[in-house]
């Protein structure tokens, strides 16, 4: 399995003018499987596509996302990956969606609406022939988990 760091993830936040966070979409290929984790939202739209077309790959041929969680700076952009399956804790299905606001609402089930096939993650689950192991972290969101990663050019990252 190979990790390619698409961009760095953090955020910006000037007090009461702008709060924007966005991801660190990584991708990870194994054999013809092209395993997105967390692919982000507008903020991460223009290096996603750079990077897909400098490197020849279409939206279709993404097989997989890995969501940390779902909140939309993660989530979003999984919506434009119609034949992915979506790989995430169960507990984001217990989330109250419809009293996120009337926008937030929205986007929120727009996304999960958007997912065709989706796997219930949990702690110690392997994937991918074992090279991902599960991890639930429920403290940023209950639907947290992060991923120990076994690379081929990278050692193990987390």
């Amino acid at each position: 399995m190979i990790a390619t760091i698409i961009n760095n993830g953090g955020s910006i936040r000037i007090p009461k003018n702008v709060e924007v966070a966005y991801s660190t979409p990584v991708l990870l290929t194994q054999n013809d499987r092209k395993i997105l984790i967390d692919p982000g939202d507008y903020t991460s739209f223009g290096f996603l596509e750079e990077y897909f077309e400098n490197h020849n790959i279409n939206l279709e041929d993404v097989t997989d996302i890995l969501l940390t969680h779902l909140h939309l700076d993660h989530a979003y952009a999984t919506r434009f990956f119609p034949n992915a399956t979506i790989y995430i804790h169960g507990a984001y299905k217990s989330k109250p969606y419809n009293k996120f606001g009337l926008f937030k609402s929205k986007l929120y089930l727009e996304i999960i609406n958007s997912w065709k096939n989706v796997v219930e993650i949990d702690a110690g689950m392997k994937l991918f022939d074992g090279k991902v192991l599960v991890f639930h972290t429920p403290w940023h969101a209950k639907e947290h988990c992060s991923f120990v990663i076994d690379t081929e050019n990278m050692g193990k990252i987390l």
